[in-house]
């Protein structure tokens, strides 16, 4: 199992915070092999903030970036090693992105059966396990129910889960058979802490 680490919860801070978070986690991928980032930008974040899109985007050359959109569509995909699309939201910018490097993402009270035709063509899957758009909810593990179904539907997409992961369900999640999670706003804690290098090194030996 993979970790990546979402940079959302630093989203709304000063670029110079941003910009020393992910230097940090760039230096994690090499010492860790990480997934790399995930970038979770929604709603109208784009057209406010364009120069904080630049900015991650700047990172793409250094570090792999999943971008994973909740509404409004980016300004442009260059870069990112592949875009995610809420299911909720934006489904008709699926087409622009090459199969290769599109993914899906359920989010929690979606009914995931409705999208079965889009859920078997897409590269990767991410299952949400908290409601998409604030970080720091309590993990649902009733999220995992979906996993088998829709590993049976699409046995080559990796299978992403997204949403309060940390130590204490890591190893629920291991046993699921999930490819990859993502950490927020625990590796914000480890890192805010001065031991993110630590929080990464327990989730993946734990």
């Amino acid at each position: 199992m993979q970790i990546a680490i979402s940079i959302e919860p630093y989203l709304g801070v000063e670029k110079t915070k941003l910009t020393q978070y992910i230097d940090n986690i760039v230096q994690l991928s090499r010492d860790f092999k990480l997934r790399g980032d995930q970038v979770v930008l929604h709603f109208d974040y784009f057209k406010s903030n364009p120069e904080v899109f630049r900015l991650v985007q700047g990172y793409a050359n250094q570090i792999d970036i999943d971008l994973h959109l909740m509404q409004e569509p980016a300004p442009s995909f260059d870069g990112f090693r592949s875009v995610a699309f809420d299911v909720m939201a934006g489904l008709q910018m699926l087409s622009e992105i090459p199969l290769s490097r599109r993914g899906l993402v359920l989010d929690l009270d979606c009914d995931w059966r409705e999208y079965v035709d889009l859920v078997q063509s897409v590269s990767y899957i991410i299952v949400m396990t908290v409601k998409c758009g604030k970080s720091g909810q309590t993990f649902q593990p009733a999220a995992l129910t979906v996993i088998p179904q829709i590993r049976a539907l699409n046995p080559r997409a990796t299978i992403i889960i997204d949403g309060g992961v940390n130590e204490n369900n890591i190893d629920l999640l291991k046993n699921a058979g999930v490819d990859v999670v993502v950490v927020g706003n625990y590796a914000k804690k480890c890192y805010e802490n001065g031991d993110l290098a630590i929080g990464i090194n327990r989730l993946l030996h734990k």
